[in-house]
């Protein structure tokens, strides 16, 4: 039996389940520790009961297995039938894109990029309502959010793809792991700069398949590095997207899945 994310399932429901001989695995795709906001009472004791805990972050596994969490590294990945790869167009639709939700840092961050660069946002209403009014990421928001076609053809078609992690996805003060976007915008053929994290650039080495930043400075930086050298921006989305290709769609993920159970 898989649950994701395992909310409301009880530490006693998972026991019952397993004395039934039937194996049961979370795969949790948030952060599940305190004080993060999908830390439910429930999470970590249903966690230590269950044969696999499941997560996207390999500096949260060696956390968890710490505290007897029976915990493993399960990426997340590419859905084509979502994020169709769109080839790798010759012409572009803008210099930088952000495709995600906003929260407080993400809009500060965005602020300082829109202050220097072309810089277009997509999102839910929330940006509209939530940003400051008036202000640059407000001016940048393209108004709506996309569906997965839409955004793989903005994936496809800017030059530069900004992935900028929330607060969930720092480990003991550092970034960590990998989210969806990680897989989803090489997989569509776009090129992918990133908030530097272990698990990423593991995955999807630095100045090869992808460009990483761990502060403002830096991302201001790569962008202008990026933004004037086109061969060496597509040659790594190719690069990108092959790995993805290769072996990250979520048919691998349930091979992977099958061997950290066994």
């Amino acid at each position: 039996m898989l649950a994701f994310n395992g909310e409301c399932v009880m530490p006693e429901t998972v026991c019952n389940i397993r004395r039934r001989g039937v194996r049961f695995v979370i795969f949790h795709a948030d952060n599940p520790m305190p004080p993060h906001y999908n830390a439910r009472p429930e999470t970590l004791e249903a966690a230590s009961a269950c044969d696999a805990f499941l997560i996207w972050s390999p500096a949260l596994v060696v956390k968890l297995r710490a505290m007897g969490i029976p915990a493993g590294f399960l990426a997340f990945g590419w859905d084509e039938s979502v994020f169709p790869f769109q080839g790798f167009p010759a012409v572009s639709d803008g210099d930088v894109a952000f495709v995600g939700g906003w929260d407080p840092r993400r809009e500060a961050f965005l602020t300082e990029v829109a202050r220097h660069f072309n810089l277009k946002i997509w999102g839910p209403p929330y940006w509209g309502q939530r940003s400051r009014r008036n202000g640059a990421a407000r001016r940048c928001w393209q108004g709506r959010a996309l569906d997965g076609r839409e955004a793989a053809a903005v994936f496809a078609r800017a030059r530069i793809n900004l992935n900028v992690l929330r607060p969930q996805h720092y480990v003991d003060g550092a970034a960590d792991g990998v989210i969806m976007r990680t897989f989803e915008v090489p997989g569509a053929g776009g090129f992918l700069l990133a908030t530097r994290s272990g698990g990423a650039t593991t995955l999807f080495p630095e100045g090869e398949s992808a460009g990483y930043f761990n502060d403002i400075d830096e991302c201001l930086t790569q962008i202008e590095y990026y933004l004037v050298h086109d061969r060496e921006r597509t040659a790594a989305a190719c690069r990108a997207h092959a790995l993805v290709d290769a072996r990250h769609h979520y048919t691998h993920r349930v091979t992977d899945l099958l061997a950290l159970i066994d």
